[in-house]
């Protein structure tokens, strides 16, 4: 019984997902702020108007009303401007578990595929920034999870419609990712059915309730070009962006200085063995059809469905940029692609197989999933997120700025637009006191007392007003410089 109870549930695997939670907590609780993420708060959940409903690509509704809630119940702090993330974080991560156990049944494959969807740089990033990416990759995955759950077709389909209409309401950049999600639920749960209708009613009217509910006043008065502004051109561009972000180099803390070189020299080859591995394994199968075996036919079903969804949605997003000059997701806008071309890869290499090499095949394919597992815990990091890097150190910024403004009367700063948001961020959130609010500065002005520059870009600006530098960030490079005349009488923060 108790070896039973301890298959069934996999210890290994039920840690992983809970480490991985444990994980994105931390770094909620520890991470300086952000631009986009100070932004957000400051203009669509920190003012008195309902300015959370408002019309901007910046603002992701849901995410920024959840923010408003948490922020004005429990107050300003890191954990509650992060909480939406941290809740989408949650759901992601719990979908991803059951999605692993659904595709294989092999524990070294179930938990390669876990830590690739959980702990794959780019992704972890986004399920730890107060921004509405957490949230609409929570929503999507789980809308896809329901279905392979004990509710009945009809309530899986009410279920999935409520995900995706609140994955869209978290960031509308998901807006075609999820219409795709929707129809491949639809199609595979109405196919040879008596209930179609009511599936089909189940599917789509909850999700239409809950998109008028969150999003109509916002849609109705989106204006032109909000979504323009970025993306790739191309598909391969689109998955370029996605793999760069995904091998975000190695952590040099978790790595000794003997293997660093080793793993991170590894991460050029991984994708590729990816693929050759994963090419090998559908040559395979086009040859020996294994749906033709009633075992293989649930595995292939898998590779089709999930062939289709990323078919599709590629496919509409490539035909809105032609059409409408909306450009194809890059990067964080193609966050989707992580979890379900990991889920592909998965069920590749699940699909029971008849020839010999293809099997092989399939064992490569298997130990290029565990070693991009591993690869990915070396990428673990605590204190800064790969975009905005150059926040990092903002936290320390302020109190530099807050010494200088207590210990010499100092109330103009210079400061780099980088920089601005956070600052008048941790302005209030420390109280503003009589410190000045923070402006940005395109031009730096000569004669200023205090600046904060951006290195060593600005180390122009440094030379020109003969400037001291007192704090310069470790990672970010961010810098304050002061005029030399200002001698320090007490250290420095």
């Amino acid at each position: 019984m108790t070896d039973t109870l301890f298959r069934r549930r996999s210890v290994l695997l039920l840690g992983t997902a809970a480490f991985a939670v444990v994980w994105v907590i931390a770094r909620a609780a520890v991470q300086s702020i952000t631009i986009d993420e100070a932004d957000t708060y400051r203009f669509w959940v920190a003012r008195l108007g309902p300015t959370h409903w408002e019309s901007s690509s910046n603002n992701h509704v849901l995410n920024s009303a959840l923010m408003r809630l948490f922020t004005s119940v429990f107050g300003l702090h890191y954990l509650t401007v992060r909480a939406p993330a941290l809740i989408g974080a949650v759901i992601y991560i719990g979908s991803a578990y059951r999605l692993c156990r659904v595709v294989s049944t092999s524990r070294a494959l179930q938990w390669a595929l876990l830590v690739a969807m959980t702990c794959n740089p780019l992704v972890m990033d986004y399920l730890v920034a107060a921004r509405g990416y957490g949230l609409a990759v929570g929503f999507l995955m789980c809308a896809l999870a329901v279905q392979f759950t004990e509710l009945s077709p009809r309530r899986a389909c009410a279920v999935s419609s409520l995900c995706l209409a609140l994955s869209f309401a978290s960031n509308f950049a998901f807006a075609i990712a999820d219409a795709v999600m929707l129809a491949a639920i639809l199609l595979w749960r109405c196919r040879r059915s008596g209930d179609r209708l009511g599936r089909l009613a189940a599917g789509v009217l909850p999700g239409l309730f809950v998109t008028l509910l969150l999003c109509s006043y916002t849609i109705l008065n989106w204006g032109k070009g909000q979504m323009t502004y970025e993306g790739a051109t191309s598909i391969s561009q689109t998955f370029a962006s996605v793999a760069d972000a995904s091998l975000y180099r190695p952590n040099p803390q978790l790595l000794n200085p003997l293997i660093y070189p080793v793993v991170d020299a590894l991460a050029p080859y991984l994708f590729p063995a990816l693929g050759v591995a994963c090419a090998l394994c559908l040559i395979g199968f086009a040859a020996y059809r294994p749906w033709r075996s009633e075992p293989a036919r649930t595995a292939v079903a898998y590779c089709a469905g999930l062939f289709g969804i990323v078919a599709g949605l590629l496919a509409l997003h490539y035909l809105a940029f032609r059409a409408f000059a909306v450009k194809l997701p890059l990067e964080r806008h193609a966050l989707y692609l992580v979890p379900l071309c990991t889920l592909f890869v998965g069920a590749v290499a699940a699909t029971p197989a008849a020839a010999a090499w293809t099997r092989l095949a399939q064992r490569c394919l298997l130990g290029v999933c565990l070693l991009i597992a591993g690869y990915y815990l070396t990428c673990l990091r605590l204190t800064y997120f790969r975009v905005w890097f150059w926040n990092s150190d903002s936290d320390r910024i302020y109190w530099v700025l807050d010494y200088y403004h207590r210990a010499y009367g100092v109330n103009s700063f210079v400061t780099n637009w980088k920089s601005v948001a956070v600052l008048n961020f941790y302005r209030e959130f420390h109280g503003p006191g009589d410190l000045p609010e923070f402006v940005a500065t395109p031009k730096y002005p000569a004669g200023r007392q205090v600046y904060v520059l951006d290195l060593p870009f600005d180390q122009e600006t440094v030379a020109a007003n003969h400037l001291r530098v007192v704090y310069v960030g470790e990672l970010s490079q961010m810098a304050v410089a002061v005029d030399p005349r200002l001698e320090p009488r007490r250290p420095c923060p």
